[in-house]
């Protein structure tokens, strides 16, 4: 089986809160390769990535910086996220852009 890469998310963060921006879809295992964040507010901002595991409370923090205006970031984390697990973005001032690829597997595929 081939697996290729799909866009999972375009999105931008404005709130203060920290949100989901994607769930992992039931029955469905994602496989997270590349994060890209890029603050276009006027300011600083401390940018936030992470997942949180469904039932748990621990979180992987994917991205925790403090980026200049616009400063742009990254990420190959190639992490798994199973069915009901989130990734979460904050910012503590300004906004932010997010994009997101992988892949996006039925479970029990191989």
């Amino acid at each position: 089986m081939t697996t290729r890469s799909a866009r999972l998310l375009v999105g931008h963060v404005d709130q203060t809160g920290l949100f989901p921006q994607f769930v992992c879809p039931a029955a469905t295992v994602a496989l997270i390769k590349d994060v890209r964040v890029w603050n276009n507010s006027a300011s600083q901002s401390l940018v936030l990535v992470q997942l949180t595991i469904s039932g748990s409370t621990i979180p992987l923090y994917l991205l925790n910086e403090l980026l200049e205006s616009g400063k742009a970031v990254s990420l190959m984390p190639w992490v798994v996220m199973e069915s009901g697990d989130q990734l979460l973005a904050w910012t503590n001032n300004g906004q932010f852009e997010i994009w997101v690829s992988g892949a996006l597997l039925p479970v029990g595929s191989q």
